[in-house]
């Protein structure tokens, strides 16, 4: 719904103070715009927020567990290949 700005045609309108000018816009935008939305479409919005909400939670942290598991499994991997590497250069000292 469009503002309705007629009122800034009306003759008195340069004559109004600053106040009544803060006054008659306040007015006239509670009018117009009292309620965006009805309660029903107001909890149909929340509810499919929440549901995406909880979606991109869900996705997060099945995102951090993927993370942390390959971070595990490649420290697994740098263990077994220092591990290697020093019993490698242990026999090689040795001959």
């Amino acid at each position: 719904m469009a503002a309705d700005l007629s009122y800034q045609s009306d003759p008195r309108w340069g004559s109004f103070s600053e106040e009544e000018q803060k006054n008659y816009n306040k007015e006239r935008f509670n009018k117009d715009y009292d309620q965006f939305f009805t309660p029903e479409q107001e909890a149909a919005y929340k509810s499919a927020a929440n549901i995406s909400y909880e979606a991109k939670a869900k996705l997060a942290q099945t995102n951090r567990e993927q993370q942390e598991a390959l971070n595990a499994q490649a420290q697994q991997y740098k263990q077994q290949d220092q591990a290697r590497d020093y019993q490698q250069a242990n026999q090689a000292y040795r001959y």
